[in-house]
């Protein structure tokens, strides 16, 4: 009776010793992933090109992470970038907004080829959506959503009642492309709050 009673309390033991390791694997390898997926936000939602972008956001009035979010989404920081509709540089600006922006900056000397050279296109990029956001009167959805798609766009979408409850802020934004686009942009921004604001806290 004795030396079943010893083996009985042996296996429990045993038991709870591997329950307990198992419980100290799993936490480690939580804490592992949790540090893997850290550094590869850290790293694919870089701070480059601080100087232009930091600069173009205090100047016109944005959110830096905001640009950087732009800037991961459109380029992917890539200041060569051409889309295949011809849109180019860090935050894809096409001819077309290009020729419009530089007449509003006054800047008539510019050429679009330019649009390759980091801190040219990156001014032009900030003060698009600067406009864009005072324009909508500071929604920035409707701002980003214009960046992507044009004004007359939104502002179509703004007066169908299916997209807009109020006329001011879009409910839904019926091209998917766009859709999809912004969302991209809410999640970089998202992204880059927590990874170099809340730090600061």
């Amino acid at each position: 009776m004795r030396l079943k009673s010893k083996k009985k309390q042996f296996g429990i033991g045993a038991i709870i010793m591997i329950v307990l390791i198992v419980m100290v694997l799993a936490l480690l390898f939580k804490k592992a992933a949790d540090y893997l997926d850290m550094q590869y936000k850290i790293m694919s939602h870089p701070l480059q090109y601080e100087s232009a972008i930091e600069s173009g956001a205090i100047k016109n009035d944005v959110d830096k992470y905001l640009v950087y979010a732009m800037v991961k989404t459109e380029s992917s920081f890539n200041p060569k970038s051409e889309s295949n509709v011809g849109a180019r540089g860090l935050m894809q600006i096409m001819e077309d907004t290009f020729d419009w922006l530089k007449m509003k900056q006054g800047s008539e000397n510019d050429e679009f080829s330019g649009m390759y050279d980091p801190e040219k296109n990156v001014e032009y990029g900030t003060y698009y959506i600067g406009y864009l956001i005072r324009y909508f009167e500071g929604d920035r959805k409707c701002a980003v959503a214009a960046y992507h798609a044009g004004i007359s766009s939104v502002e179509s979408w703004l007066k169908n009642p299916e997209c807009s409850r109020d006329g001011f802020a879009l409910d839904v934004i019926p091209k998917s492309d766009t859709a999809h686009y912004v969302d991209k942009i809410y999640k970089a921004y998202d992204t880059y709050i927590m990874l170099y604001e809340q730090e600061k806290k």
